[in-house]
């Protein structure tokens, strides 16, 4: 009986022992992003950066740190990284890590965050503004430069006559070495004596140390090519401009007779390009895709298969135009401007094409002027002059060129617009050199 007991406390014990092991509490090593700002400050960057602070926010990161090196860059993109590291405040700590450079823009994207780190040889400021084009600031892009910097440094709580001057200079500065209107540019040494470096790290670990993270798990961040094209691609401009000529290839190409060509190839992979950027950076789903290439099978199915008089027409354009704003994003991206602005462009491309330039002068200059008609004496290699009146029988969609049957000879027919069913009976009108024009009997009748 004893034995008995002894055997069931031991059981006991175990199972105790178990449940304390699986009821206790997991603690995670805390994670620290590591996002590069290296190279030109770009808009494409500055996407890049805001989605992933967002990420590290989500994720419960402890610690983001910048690891800036750079020459500078647009100031917009500047600003736009500056207001997404002072939005995530309460969510982690931010670090600047100045690794070789960070001037122009790319001083204040490290001076927006909490804490400033620099490596041993390091340069920070120099961060006048300048025109696109070269030249000298306006008096205005100035104000705002120096007034930007200058509240920035007041948000972070360091000296803002200093973050000013590199700028320009409000005030000399003899222990800086420069004198009033001077740009100022600091050594590692000098912003740590004046406030502007907290930490002089060699290396990530030295920056996790002053943090007391030492056995944080560091996740690295870094702008590949394909992100960095897909970045490029995503810009507002840049996709209305490929959109713009990949869907007027397209619809060129629905508009020829019987193959699909290079042209309609080209297009497709040029609006491709642009879909799957989007989807690679997150911005967009699949179902913008899915309906974009829903709108164009109905096209398809009216122009080469089905003609409905335009009714799958109609619904293939509205399930195209309403995927290719959502696969641009929807609202939170914005989609609507580059959605509508391209389709457009595509619009006026084809107006333009199909309407204006065969009646101007650069096509007189490019192409031939005039007809060549048969009561001219043009004939064509086969003379089809003796089809006029001939009554047929249309073999494929006239959209509005096809083929038709006229006792046992196919000949390519032509419409002056309307888009004509298989197995409906036509008659020859007019002939122009080569090509014969047919109408329905039905609009026969009606003359």
């Amino acid at each position: 009986m004893k034995a008995y007991c002894g055997v069931y406390r031991t059981a006991l014990l175990l199972l105790g022992l178990s449940l304390q092991l699986f009821c206790a509490p997991s603690f995670a090593a805390p994670t620290v992003y590591v996002i590069d700002v290296h190279g030109p400050v770009w808009p494409g960057q500055a996407t890049f950066v805001e989605g992933k602070l967002d990420e590290a926010a989500r994720t419960g990161a402890s610690a983001v740190i910048l690891d800036v090196d750079t020459f500078g860059g647009l100031a917009q993109s500047a600003v736009d990284m500056k207001d997404a590291i002072l939005s995530h405040d309460r969510d982690f700590i931010t670090v600047g890590y100045v690794h070789n450079r960070a001037l122009s823009s790319g001083s204040l994207v490290t001076l927006s965050c909490k804490y400033i780190a620099m490596a041993p040889g390091a340069s920070l400021g120099s961060a006048q503004p300048h025109p696109a084009g070269g030249g000298d600031p306006d008096p205005e892009t100035l104000s705002w430069a120096r007034t930007e910097f200058r509240s920035t440094a007041e948000a972070r709580h360091r000296n803002p006559t200093i973050a000013q001057a590199w700028v320009t200079s409000a005030v000399d500065m003899p222990s800086l070495g420069i004198k009033e209107g001077d740009i100022l540019t600091m050594t590692t040494q000098q912003a740590q004596e004046n406030g502007y470096c907290d930490d002089i790290a060699s290396s990530y670990p030295d920056i996790l140390t002053f943090l007391k993270l030492p056995g944080a798990v560091i996740v690295p961040e870094h702008l590949d090519f394909v992100e960095s094209a897909s970045l490029l691609i995503v810009t507002p401009w840049v996709t209305i401009l490929l959109l713009a000529i990949g869907t007027a290839l397209v619809v060129w190409e629905m508009m020829t007779l019987h193959s699909w060509g290079l042209a309609g190839v080209i297009g497709g992979l040029v609006v491709g390009l642009v879909f799957v950027a989007h989807i690679i950076l997150g911005t967009a789903g699949w179902l913008g895709l899915i309906l974009f290439l829903a709108g164009a099978a109905f096209i398809l199915l009216e122009t080469h298969v089905f003609p409905t008089h335009g009714l799958l027409l109609l619904v293939g354009t509205i399930c195209a135009a309403v995927g290719l704003f959502f696969a641009l994003g929807g609202d939170q991206q914005h989609a609507l401007f580059p959605a509508a602005t391209s389709l457009a462009l595509v619009a006026v491309f084809l107006v333009s094409f199909l309407f204006y330039l065969p009646k101007s002068r650069i096509w007189k200059v490019l192409g031939v002027a005039g007809k060549q008609r048969a009561t001219a004496g043009y004939v064509s290699s086969a003379d089809s002059r003796s089809y006029l009146g001939a009554i047929g029988t249309t073999l494929s969609v006239l959209r509005p060129s096809g083929i038709a049957d006229f006792d046992g000879t196919r000949l390519d027919v032509m419409t002056e617009g309307e888009f004509v069913s298989p197995n409906t009976p036509v008659e020859v009108f007019r002939i122009e050199g080569s090509k014969v024009v047919g109408r329905t009997l039905e609009a026969a009748l009606h003359l």
